[in-house]
């Protein structure tokens, strides 16, 4: 009979070997960290759902976040299926999904104009200017940007392909002024656009800002993922439809761009308005 940590070290050699080295860093810290010495000695066919509850007091005591504590569970779970198709397992595998924390961790804060001028006064003068200024105006990650490369750009179209991104989802991005200039003074460099090094000029910059002051829910922090609600958020506010943002975005459904879909205000009233001449009532 089979232990979980044996499970894992299968599940280990064989599915994780295939995924991106960053993901697969991640889930290994995860097991040693958080689980192997939890239920990692327990034989598989003895794991019941109380095992798993325990599991999830545990990281709950260590004041984990609920994502991380649903990454963790959600792992647990994927090593366990994995487990019947090795044969490691002799029963059913009983539904965790009620254990599961419920959580809503969608970051909507997005930084307004007067936030944005004063942001890039403060990296005036480093690379940070211009990869905050290029988030802004193209929506990119943080990882996209820093993947992109000459071979990436098309200044004869003026476009940037955004390659091996998050979603697995390439796309295209067009490139306006701000953002073609950018990299046409970068196009000096060898290799990548943008040197990156740490965050250090970063983060001393948003506590300069002060905008995380008195913060303590995460959701509400000024992060370099901010600058990516603000660009979606700003072309809401200028009633640009959400199929757009949707693809500027390389989000897989509409679901993650409906968090901004009260912004569009303007364009819901137009809507509406239009169909006024269709029921005008004669005097």
């Amino acid at each position: 009979m089979s232990t979980l940590n044996e499970a894992w070290e299968k599940y280990n050699s064989t599915i994780l070997a295939t995924k991106k080295s960053r993901n697969k860093a991640v889930d290994q810290c995860r097991w040693r960290v958080h689980i192997k010495d939890i239920i990692g000695n327990k034989h598989i066919d003895d794991i019941t759902i109380n095992d798993y509850l325990n599991l999830r007091l545990s990281l709950e005591i260590k004041k984990l976040s609920p994502q991380t504590v649903r990454h963790c569970l959600s792992l647990v779970r994927r090593v366990l299926n994995r487990a019947v198709d090795f044969n490691l397992i002799n029963k059913s595998i009983p539904s965790f999904i009620h254990v599961f924390p419920k959580f809503d961790n969608k970051r909507n804060r997005f930084l307004n104009h007067n936030e944005v001028k004063y942001l890039l006064q403060i990296l005036k003068d480093t690379d940070w200017y211009d990869i905050v200024l290029f988030a802004l105006n193209t929506g990119l990650r943080k990882g996209e940007i820093l993947n992109l490369n000459k071979y990436h750009c098309d200044f004869s179209s003026n476009i940037i392909h955004v390659v091996d991104t998050k979603s697995s989802k390439n796309r295209i991005i067009p490139l306006n002024m701000v953002t073609l200039d950018i990299l046409k003074r970068r196009h000096k460099y060898d290799g990548f656009f943008f040197k990156f090094k740490s965050m250090r000029i970063w983060n001393k910059a948003i506590k300069q800002c002060g905008f995380n002051k008195n913060i303590e829910d995460n959701r509400h922090k000024v992060v370099f993922h901010t600058l990516r609600h603000t660009f979606a958020s700003w072309l809401a506010i200028k009633n640009t439809p959400l199929s757009v943002i949707k693809e500027l975005l390389g989000h897989c459904t509409i679901d993650l761009t409906m968090r901004y879909a009260h912004l569009s205000q303007n364009q819901l009233r137009t809507a509406v308005d239009s169909l006024s001449q269709d029921f005008t009532i004669p005097c």
